[in-house]
This record gives C-alpha cells, structure tokens and sequence, in this order.
C-alpha cells in the first residue's frame, strides 16, 4: 500500500467533519465522549503522527478480507479492488493511533 500523504490527509478531513456530525447530534453519548477524549489524547501526546512500517501489509490484508467476507471481491475491478485497499489504509492507521494511545495511557495509570 502506498502511503500517499493526500489519501491520508483526505481521509483525516472527511472522519473530522463526519466525527464532529456525530458529537453534535450526540453530545451526550458516553461513547462518542470516550472517542472524543481518546482523540484529543492522541493528538496532545504526539502519536497522531505515528506511522507503524507493518501498516502497509496489514491494510492490504484487511482490504483484501473485507472484500471477501462481503462478497463484493467478485464484483469489482482490480483498479477498485486496489482503491479500497488503498482507503482503509489511513482508517486503520487512525484506529492503531488511537488504540496505542489508550493503551498507553491504560498501562500507565495501572503502573
């Protein structure tokens, strides 16, 4: 998978505009707080720029698994196929972000 800085930079302005859909319809949901408090974590402790180097192969994987399990691998193209594949990379790139950061805070205030 390439690590194109637009697809990346594309994807983070499109989950910001439809995250913050969400916590405006729902301001109260104590799940959309923990989401929202995690984010601003990662983005206050400097991980938000992290990039894992096993991204690449793992988001190909993933791509790969989610066509299949939804049926729609014999459906698409191989250029489709490929942009897929390509648009889940900075979705997972953004959940390991934040699941590093939760993490990391979990095992520190167990510590």
């Amino acid at each position: 998978m390439a690590k194109s800085p637009a697809t990346f930079e594309r994807f983070e302005m499109v989950y910001r505009q439809l995250f913050d859909g969400v916590k405006r319809a729902s301001p109260l949901d104590a799940e959309v707080s923990a989401l929202a408090f995690i984010e601003e974590a990662c983005e206050n402790s400097g991980t938000a720029d992290h990039m894992p180097e096993w991204l690449g192969p793992f988001a190909g994987i993933v791509g790969r698994a989610v066509m299949m399990e939804s049926g729609i691998a014999q459906e698409l193209s191989e250029e489709r196929k490929a942009r897929l594949a390509a648009a889940i990379g900075p979705a997972l790139a953004h959940a390991i972000r934040l699941g590093y950061t939760e993490g990391y805070f979990e095992a520190k205030s167990d510590g």
